[in-house]
């Protein structure tokens, strides 16, 4: 624990069964605010026990969607320590009317609110209590994290009531013997996801009749719902209303799960994003390869203001459709795992301009070649599983990527998750055949029947692209020096040397297994090579060595 005399109290800012909220100032950090929360009650010997084995549990949980839980004290009881939201909560903007906000603006914190609380049930953890005086806004209402999940405050109170609140709360959750699961926080979520898009309270007009809560809870669990008509969503968007529906259903086995609204959500979010050029400030600009130009930019959309990629495409009238039908599928395509494409947009010289999500730690190729960094076993096997996750899903949708190499893998979240970056079709379409800057980047990760023209790109092909990835990743040498021209023929010896490399930090045991599915991904025959498939539900993190505590940061220095 903290000593409570680094901590200053100000203003009392909230309170509830479980204690009262302070504005703090944590003098020993620069004189950072932060939110205190001291438990007024929880003092018998069990409640206590429990209270510390949840703030250990807190301070496991580091989300970007999730409020940052910094420690605790002990003064008359226990104070927890959180970082301080300067906006407030969802629930004081909707209700106070701060400002307008567009249907685009409410879909980013409500898929920031589904990021925040995938990763809670990832961790197990159930929230219990989600409605939006739960969720914060940070970063001038750009930014939305979660508050007040677990079950600190339910050992805080000493309490077996239901801790959800009424209008809330999934049904089965209502009856006498109800336990809170994830595909209850489905529930919430739904009624949370309305009262974002309504701007209503959840029934609100039941509690304006003066109806007791224990008679709205039965409204509730014989099927009442809000009005699904008061949510004012787009006209292109009215698939939202049916899966708003979803998460309310009065079956728990029916509603869908957070990982599921996630993709659905990326989905509509770029099918139905209209990008305007005027939105758009470029920042800094770069060549990159044989298409255009890279770009660093914002994108500006009402009150948001977020840092984006943006790709410059030369093109003419004869590629056009080609470009934008490709640029369509790209947009189509929603995985953890693979760059997000906004949308695209066309400046005053006829260019088209592609927004891509922004990769604050940059390519794993200048990672792994230009950082002074040494990258933990676990983090560079994560990055493996990673790409392996976002190939799986490409080739689900009959999709090769066709150019997979170090420098179209992006890392983001500190360098913690990497994602495949897919220009797909576009590339080739817009390309100059007669440039050759590209195919010789490419030329060390291409499979020798696509290198000698026998075949243009498969599956196959990028199963071979991944196991010189997966080389290069867990050597930390880049094969562009390392082959000196002589791919592909070298490359078994160059694999059955990688064991003596100082830079492998693995046991001879695990090594074993490392080296053999590289040499299968490698195969000079096709038919040898593994289906991607297989190698996800095959993968082996299975020793101390590749083990990710969640506490240690990857690649931070």
């Amino acid at each position: 624990m903290n000593n409570s005399r680094d901590f200053k109290l100000r203003e009392r800012i909230g309170s509830g069964s479980y204690g009262v909220v302070y504005k703090g100032i944590w003098i020993t950090n620069k004189s950072v605010k932060v939110a205190v929360k001291c438990l007024e009650k929880g003092n018998n010997k069990d409640s206590e026990t429990n209270i510390l084995r949840e703030i250990r549990n807190l301070q496991e949980l580091k989300h970007e969607n999730i409020v940052t839980f910094h420690g605790s004290y002990r003064q008359k009881n226990i104070c927890l320590i959180f970082e301080y939201s300067d906006c407030g909560s969802l629930y004081d903007y909707l209700q106070k009317k701060i400002g307008k906000v567009s249907n685009i603006e409410k879909l980013h914190w409500m898929l920031q609110c589904a990021n925040g609380m995938e990763y809670l049930h990832s961790k197990k953890t159930v929230h219990r209590d989600l409605k939006t005086q739960n969720l914060l806004l940070f970063n001038n209402y750009r930014t939305l994290k979660i508050c007040d999940f677990g079950t600190v405050k339910q050992y805080a109170t000493e309490n077996t009531e239901l801790i959800g609140t009424i209008g809330y709360m999934a049904p089965e959750v209502c009856t006498s013997d109800g336990k809170y699961t994830e595909k209850c926080d489905v529930f919430s979520y739904g009624i949370t996801f309305w009262e974002v898009f309504a701007e209503k309270k959840p029934f609100n007009d039941l509690q304006k009749q003066n109806m007791h809560p224990l008679a709205i809870q039965n409204r509730i669990i014989n099927g009442a719902r809000p009005n699904i008509n008061d949510m004012q969503i787009c006209k292109d968007s009215n698939l939202i209303k049916a899966i708003i529906e979803k998460c309310w259903d009065r079956d728990p086995e029916r509603r869908p799960t957070m990982k599921g609204l996630i993709t659905f959500l990326g989905i509509d979010l770029r099918l139905y994003t209209p990008i305007n050029f005027e939105d758009i400030e470029i920042t800094e600009c770069f060549v990159i390869g044989r298409y255009g130009l890279g770009c660093k930019a914002y994108w500006r959309t009402g009150f948001l203001n977020q840092k984006v990629d943006v790709k410059i495409i030369r093109s003419n009238s004869q590629k056009e459709i080609n470009i934008l039908r490709e640029i369509y599928k790209l947009k189509a395509l929603a995985h953890q795992n693979i760059v997000t494409l906004y949308g695209a947009s066309r400046n005053p010289e006829d260019q088209l301009y592609m927004i891509f999500e922004y990769a604050k730690c940059g390519s794993l190729n200048n990672f792994l070649h230009l950082a002074k960094v040494k990258f933990p076993l676990h983090c560079k096997m994560k990055w493996t599983e990673h790409c392996l996750q976002g190939l799986d899903y490409l080739h689900n949708k009959n999709i090769v990527h066709g150019d997979l190499t170090t420098n179209n893998l992006f890392l983001f979240d500190d360098c913690r998750k990497l994602k495949i970056f897919l220009f797909g079709q576009v590339n080739e379409i817009t390309n100059n055949p007669t440039d050759n800057t590209q195919f010789t980047e490419s030329f060390y990760y291409m499979a020798p029947e696509v290198l000698y023209g026998e075949t243009t790109f498969t599956k196959e092909s990028d199963v071979y692209s991944f196991g010189i990835i997966m080389w290069e990743i867990l050597t930390e040498v880049n094969p562009v020096a390392k082959f000196n021209d002589n791919q592909p023929s070298t490359i078994h010896e160059i694999i059955d040397d990688t064991q003596s490399n100082e830079n492998s930090d693995y046991s001879n045991r695990h090594f074993t297994k490392v080296k053999s599915t590289i040499k299968r991904c490698c195969s000079k025959s096709p038919k040898d090579r593994p289906l991607i498939k297989n190698l996800c539900s095959n993968w082996f993190i299975d020793g101390p060595e590749f083990q990710n505590p969640s506490r240690i940061n990857c690649c931070i220095t």
